[in-house]
């Protein structure tokens, strides 16, 4: 039945603009790559200058992180206001698609001439992503009648996500090699294998020599082709979801709600959400600390590892991007590890071995791989994907099983929010590190220490008042009012007093009440008793 429903209407188009958004994903590592190569080479004494102030090439895209990171961190309430309190959602997707469609052609022209119109093309792509993706999620409550199906298409369209990154990476880097960018690339690629105390010791021939030149021309081969995979292949899709799919939508809210004008109303309605976690909901405030120090490190892990991997391994931009390809691969089981361990130990636990398992990460990477064993990071990239795979949702479960019910809206906002107010502040520890000569390991290290702070916290603060808080919130169950929705067809809540025995009196005061949900053909689709004192407390 569920496949009937994802057959038609903005469920199929929710789903598969996941699948387009992947593509856009993995231009992004490819961009990400050639934009390395190309700074390396127009780079004087390792310098970039910008308006007279110089920095370290190998800086570049951490530097990058952290400007696009801040930008979105204040645009995001107020895109979230619009979003919100206005009818402009459709217009917010499909723009945001345009435009992230536009910087996927305009990068198509990176090289050495074009490079910083490239750099700036760049922020506003990460803003266009962000300002379509919350467009996207803002439907997503509106699909389906019933729970289960929205859940099953959050996950559905997950998996296209991830599917159109694995295709994507390896179609790409086959197309390289068929085109003969790999064979240009290097001159010997042998290696040779050394046993050292029975185990297998991969290093690279000491003959080997890879071409400045060679190199650069084979990076932007497949950033070439990865545009124009987004372009062609993304674009198209983003089309036909947005033209023919997915529909205009009133607002969420009423554009007064907040007060105040559109600018400001995203930031007052962040402040009154978090006036709610008072009494017993205090943990949430706790919580979403976590969120912000785990997801900034998450977010920035893969764009400090691309840039670690190529100064520091010296790895060819096939080997990087194959390592981040196997890193998308294994985020599937990754998932399905997650959900395993938390039906074994609860959503919090599960957190808590996550957040050490990327800390662990981090710091063994960091510790044990080095040029001459570069090839562990191919085993470290199953070990990330697992990762991801894992900190991602979990965090989500422990969030909603703590928050008070009837302001999901509120709460998937403050949470968003909370993920990414501080995704600038990674990538800008590593910068400085670079910057001062430090060893570029030190730089992973800083990274794992935010996971290993957030872990701190969820196991010193969090833990010991869970239970409690969990308890609370399962007492507000009962304001949660799933969405009646399907389509474009509306409901709208009568709260209805129960005349219990003819008499009238139960109508003036007391007595119990009926919440009905009625949709726009004017059938009562639903009745919820509730007692006088819950229809005041909801």
């Amino acid at each position: 039945m569920i496949f009937c429903k994802l057959s038609q209407g903005e469920g199929f188009g929710f789903a598969w603009d996941a699948f387009a958004r992947g593509t856009t994903l993995t231009a992004s590592l490819f961009m990400q790559i050639a934009l390395l190569e190309v700074a390396e080479n127009i780079a004087e004494d390792d310098e970039l200058k910008v308006w007279g102030a110089g920095f370290k090439a190998s800086s570049l895209l951490t530097i990058l992180m952290t400007v696009t990171g801040l930008v979105i961190a204040v645009l995001m309430p107020i895109v979230g206001a619009i979003v919100d309190s206005t009818s402009k959602r459709w217009a917010l997707g499909a723009g945001g698609a345009l435009g992230l469609t536009l910087c996927n052609a305009a990068y198509i022209t990176l090289s050495e001439t074009s490079f910083w119109f490239c750099v700036i093309v760049s922020i506003f792509g990460s803003f266009f992503f962000y300002l379509h993706f919350l467009a996207v999620m803002s439907y997503l409550p509106e699909l389906f009648e019933e729970e289960k199906d929205t859940n099953f298409i959050n996950y559905y369209s997950n998996v296209l996500l991830f599917t159109s990154q694995i295709i994507s990476i390896f179609g790409i880097i086959m197309l390289a090699a068929m085109m003969g960018y790999e064979e240009a690339c290097k001159i010997d690629n042998d290696v040779d294998e050394v046993a050292v105390e029975g185990a297998v010791n991969v290093t690279r021939n000491c003959t080997l020599e890879v071409h400045a030149e060679e190199e650069l021309n084979f990076a932007l081969g497949m950033h070439l082709i990865s545009q124009l995979w987004a372009v062609v292949v993304g674009g198209g899709i983003f089309a036909v979801v947005w033209l023919f799919y997915m529909e205009q939508r009133p607002a969420l809210h009423k554009e007064t709600e907040g007060g105040g004008m559109l600018i400001t109303r995203g930031y007052k309605k962040l402040a009154k959400t978090y006036a709610l976690f008072q009494g017993p909901f205090q943990p949430c405030r706790t919580f979403l600390i976590t969120v912000t120090l785990s997801e900034a490190a998450a977010v920035a892990f893969a764009t400090i590892a691309v840039t670690y991997m190529k100064e520091e391994l010296e790895m060819s931009p096939s080997e990087t991007s194959s390592v981040m390809g196997i890193a998308i691969v294994t985020a599937i089981p990754g998932s399905v590890l997650a959900a395993k361990i938390s039906q074994r130990c609860g959503f919090l636990n599960s957190q808590k071995y996550a957040l050490l398992f990327w800390t662990t990460c981090c710091m063994t990477f960091s510790a044990i791989v080095r040029k001459e064993n570069y090839s562990v990071s191919y085993y470290f990239g199953v070990l990330w994907g697992i990762g991801f795979g894992w900190i991602y949702p979990i965090q989500r479960n422990v969030w909603y099983s703590i928050v008070p019910a009837g302001y999901e809206s509120e709460m998937t906002g403050v949470y968003l929010f909370a993920g990414n107010v501080i995704t600038w502040l990674p990538p800008l520890v590593y910068s400085v590190l670079n910057q001062a000569d430090a060893p570029m390991r030190y730089g992973v290290v800083a990274n794992g220490l935010f996971f290993f702070t957030a872990f701190l916290i969820v196991h010193f603060s969090l833990q010991k008042n869970y239970d409690k808080v969990v308890e609370e919130s399962t007492k507000t169950r009962h304001r949660r009012v799933m969405s009646q929705t399907s389509g474009l067809v509306k409901s709208r809540l009568q709260v209805v007093p129960i005349d219990n025995d003819g008499d009238g009196d139960d109508v003036e005061g007391g007595g119990e009440k009926l919440l009905v949900v009625e949709n726009t053909s004017g059938s009562m689709d639903s009745l919820v008793k509730f007692g006088s004192s819950d229809i005041q407390e909801g």
